[in-house]
């Protein structure tokens, strides 16, 4: 994990010491805040001629999703099967809401032209996570080091069976051990069917609807949910109910993976080595291979060109269709996954536009004001809430509903 460092040094409590001196950095380290957490706040440890990346989890009551143990799970499964691609955890103390993972030198992918190549990246990523499902004798990694993404493509795959519907958990002091698939938790928002994704985008439509119009900004954000994200959603909605759904496409929607969630270059580091590498897991878990599809290429921050779509579907879903189990061989026609992510993806343009408006929720304020300790001032605010809003409306603009 890696990104620009501000010039605050925080302090350094007994419970990060600990950790780090768990970690292999024992005695006295510097702490410096990373900038670019949105939900927890983000150090870089060195000491001992080496560093480490700690993260300090933001948690409330009114959050009930664990993101320490989500993220340090996903990402110790994740490791043991694809350690180029993922920072390596280190430990971790759940007490105290504290991982350290390895630090990556590199940038992020502001301003970067994303194209096949890191598209392969994230291929390989999701079909060495599959590859844990088949619990094949060799890791796929192994296979990605010397093979590429041909050889990749022709190990692991998608299930149908049901994950264990389970939260992480983790012990005290946990150092960073092998996870099972079946120890991944279901992903923060998962999918799998028709049901759940139309019953997602409209929990978040009811969620911003209740925006209180403190500031103008406040109002315009309400009125652009109430007056016209809202109806494009009925609209939507009704068309997709509208659609004479086959049983093929329902077992496609139906189909699980491991999923990084929240997937995209918006939540990767280009390595000094020129390598990608994906992080930040806290939403990870169980999910659709259509979810995590359409979110990869509806994701606003790091914008995945359309143009990848069929190459991504022909990766992630290659040993999938029929319902085929985890571990079968690549090479089934994507064609129906295809088309069922494109009649998706509008849905997915929507959602999304109802994510870039998070800002406005109290909720995401206090996770903005954990991370950023000691928070951005009103005016700071309400500049990103106006960023925000245009950035929705920008996105709203270019939705078209499904035929």
């Amino acid at each position: 994990m890696s990104a620009l460092a501000t010039d605050i040094a925080p302090p350094v409590t007994p419970a990060m010491l600990a950790l780090l001196a768990r970690a292999g950095m024992p005695g006295k380290v510097h702490l410096t805040p990373l900038r670019g957490g949105a939900n927890n706040r983000v150090y870089l440890a060195r000491g001992h001629g080496q560093a480490l990346v700690v993260k300090h989890y933001f948690q409330h009551a009114d959050d009930h999703r664990d993101r320490l143990a989500a993220e340090y799970a996903f990402a110790c499964y994740a490791w043991q099967l694809a350690p180029q691609f993922v920072a390596q955890p280190i430990a971790c103390d759940p007490r105290h809401r504290l991982a350290a993972y390895a630090f990556i030198p590199g940038r992020d992918f502001a301003g970067v032209a994303i194209d096949a190549r890191h598209v392969d990246d994230a291929i390989c990523l999701v079909r060495a996570l599959q590859q844990g499902v088949a619990c094949r004798a060799s890791p796929v990694a192994a296979v990605l080091e010397c093979g590429g993404l041909d050889t990749a493509l022709a190990l692991g795959g998608a299930t149908t069976a049901p994950p264990q519907a389970k939260a992480a958990s983790l012990p005290p002091h946990s150092k960073a051990q092998p996870v099972p698939a079946a120890d991944v938790p279901l992903a923060s928002d998962a999918c799998f069917s028709l049901d759940d994704h139309l019953r997602s985008l409209h929990r978040r439509v009811t969620r911003l609807a209740s925006i209180s119009p403190i500031t103008s900004v406040d109002k315009q954000a309400r009125d652009l949910v109430h007056h016209e994200i809202a109806p494009r959603v009925e609209q939507m909605t009704a068309a997709l109910d509208a659609h004479a759904w086959t049983p093929a496409e329902h077992d496609i929607m139906a189909l699980r993976t491991p999923s990084p969630s929240d997937f995209g270059f918006h939540n990767a580091i280009i390595g000094d080595d020129g390598r990608t590498r994906f992080i930040d897991f806290e939403y990870a878990g169980w999910d659709s291979l259509v979810k995590l599809t359409c979110d990869f290429f509806t994701q606003v921050a790091a914008p995945v060109p359309i143009t990848h779509l069929e190459r991504f579907v022909a990766g992630v879903f290659a040993s999938s269709e029929g319902g085929g189990d985890a571990g079968g061989d690549a090479g089934g026609d994507a064609a129906p996954a295809l088309a069922l992510c494109r009649r998706l993806l509008p849905l997915y343009r929507l959602k999304w536009c109802l994510i870039v408006l998070n800002d406005f929720l109290p909720a995401a304020d206090l996770r903005r004001r954990f991370a950023q300790a000691p928070g951005p001032d009103d005016a700071a605010r309400q500049a990103t809430k106006a960023r925000q809003l245009h950035k929705a409306a920008a996105l709203f603009r270019q939705i078209e509903v499904p035929a």
